[in-house]
C-alpha cells in the first residue's frame, strides 16, 4: 500500500475512535507517613487534552482542599491510588476494577485500602 493511502486509512480509522480515547486523567494526593486512607486528601480530573493538563488539573483540584499535593498517577482510561500507614500504590488500568486491584497490589500490604479510583468514561 502506498504511504499516502496508508496515512489516509489510518486517519480515517482514528477519526472513528471516541474522543475520550485521546483524553487524559490524573489523581493527585496529599498524604504523609502514618496517615490512614480516610485521612488522605485527594483531587482528580478526567477528559484533559494532554498529560500535563491532567496533572495541572488534578493538582488544582487537590490543592483546593489540601495544603500539600503531588500527582500520584496519570491515566488514559482509569487510575487508582491505595495506601496503608507507610505504603502506597498507584495504577493506570483499562477498567475501574483493574485499577483498584492493581493499586492494592502495588501498595503491597494487606492493610492497604483504596483511596480513590477514577475513569475517563
Amino acid at each position: 500500500m502506498k504511504p499516502e493511502i496508508r496515512s489516509l486509512v489510518l486517519a480515517g480509522l482514528l477519526a472513528l475512535l471516541p474522543a475520550s480515547a485521546f483524553a487524559w486523567g490524573a489523581i493527585a494526593v496529599s498524604d504523609g507517613k502514618g496517615q490512614s486512607a480516610d485521612e488522605i486528601g485527594w483531587g482528580w480530573v478526567v477528559g484533559e487534552d494532554s498529560e500535563d493538563d491532567a496533572k495541572a488539573g488534578a493538582l488544582k483540584s487537590c490543592r483546593g482542599k489540601n495544603k500539600s499535593c503531588k500527582v500520584a498517577v496519570t491515566f488514559e482510561t482509569c487510575g487508582g491510588y491505595a495506601v496503608s500507614g507507610n505504603r502506597w500504590g498507584s495504577a493506570d488500568a483499562a477498567t475501574k476494577g483493574a485499577a483498584r486491584r492493581q493499586a492494592l497490589a502495588n501498595c503491597g500490604n494487606e492493610a492497604c485500602k483504596v483511596v480513590v479510583v477514577q475513569c475517563d468514561e
